[in-house]
């Protein structure tokens, strides 16, 4: 997949070992067309890379390729059906312990925002980090897909929550149609039928 999009664009290049909102709005600033494909800007890595702080995309789209392993330390958001972040990593990804809900609720309902948004994409692993103390960590929302060729690694635990998930999985098919309509596809046929 990784060189069906460096065909159709030439990646910006990310230099430093961590990316914050600053780093990523001036290199969304940077591009131009020959970055981006279908209007989404395609961001490379060489290397670990650490996305540090919260990151709120708003309307941007992008894809993230990192040629090693993706640390997420705070939440990544984006506005519904126009925004999209898509995270194609070569090694593993974790989610910092500190990323989540502090304050045990109902994280599954439909008015709650998302501490993740986006499709997380990693050759290796997908996993979650934990405190390690017994009902000390935080809950996690994920909104979009998640993939681990290696296995998605759930490690959070919240006794006290009672019904309430440590970690909840809300899957967004419509962010699959945004790459798709970018060519990530091989022969998809969409119909829509009668119920």
């Amino acid at each position: 997949m990784k060189d069906k999009l460096v065909i159709q664009a030439t990646p910006l290049v990310i230099s430093g070992g961590t990316l914050d909102l600053a780093g990523l709005t001036n290199l969304l600033g940077q591009a131009g067309a020959a970055n981006k494909i279908k209007g989404i800007t395609v961001l490379q890595r060489t290397g670990n890379l650490t996305l540090s702080g919260d990151i709120d995309l708003g309307d941007n789209q992008a894809i993230l390729l990192v040629d090693g392993g993706l640390d997420i330390t705070g939440k990544v958001n984006l506005n519904d059906n126009r925004g999209l972040f898509f995270a194609l990593v070569q090694e593993r990804i974790w989610v910092a312990a500190d990323v989540g809900e502090g304050t045990y609720q109902d994280v599954a309902t439909a008015g709650y925002s998302p501490h993740l948004e986006g499709v997380f994409f990693a050759q290796m692993t997908f996993g979650t980090q934990t405190t390690g103390i017994v009902n000390a960590d935080k809950q996690l929302r994920v909104d979009g897909m998640v993939i681990g060729m290696g296995g998605v690694l759930m490690r959070r635990d919240i006794v006290a929550a009672g019904t309430w998930p440590a970690e909840y999985y809300h899957f967004r098919p419509e962010m699959s149609l945004q790459l798709m309509q970018a060519g990530l596809h091989r022969y998809v046929y969409e119909q829509q039928v009668a119920p």
